[in-house]
């Protein structure tokens, strides 16, 4: 069974740079990737390039709970329309939003875990390296 898959990219301005946000919809799912591109308008030859040759760059991150068919009965053309035109209006949804937030939150948190146990392990060593000195000082050298 073939799953659907949809992508959208969007480039925006997040003054001072400009950022390329790639959604992707296949099954049930929703994930969302977002990359800086820098501080000038990229053309579009650097933005093919980017999809079609350095995908690995983009860190998608999924959307928990996502219901995929908001519309599971065939769409009228006029209201695909109306949705399309909704949607390229709104430029970047507010799920890509959330989605992004949520991703930088849990980045920050790995971060910090990473720092503490970093300052733990150093914290360790130099007791140890204290103790070390300790030992050495009363074995009469």
């Amino acid at each position: 069974m073939q799953s659907l898959v949809q992508n959208r990219t969007l480039v925006i301005f997040d003054d001072p740079f400009y950022k390329i946000i790639v959604e992707r919809k296949y099954d049930k799912y929703y994930e969302v990737a977002q990359l800086t591109l820098g501080s000038s308008e990229s053309k579009m030859p650097l933005i093919e390039n980017l999809i079609l040759n350095k995908w690995y760059k983009f860190n998608f991150h999924a959307e928990k709970d996502y219901s995929f068919n908001k519309y599971s009965k065939r769409i009228n053309p006029k209201r695909l329309q109306r949705i399309s035109k909704k949607e390229s209006k709104r430029s970047i949804g507010s799920k890509a939003q959330n989605t992004l937030k949520e991703q930088i939150h849990l980045k920050k948190e790995s971060i910090k875990h990473n720092k503490r146990l970093y300052a733990k392990k150093e914290k360790q060593a130099l007791f140890k390296l204290k103790q070390r000195k300790k030992i050495q000082k009363h074995k009469g050298h």
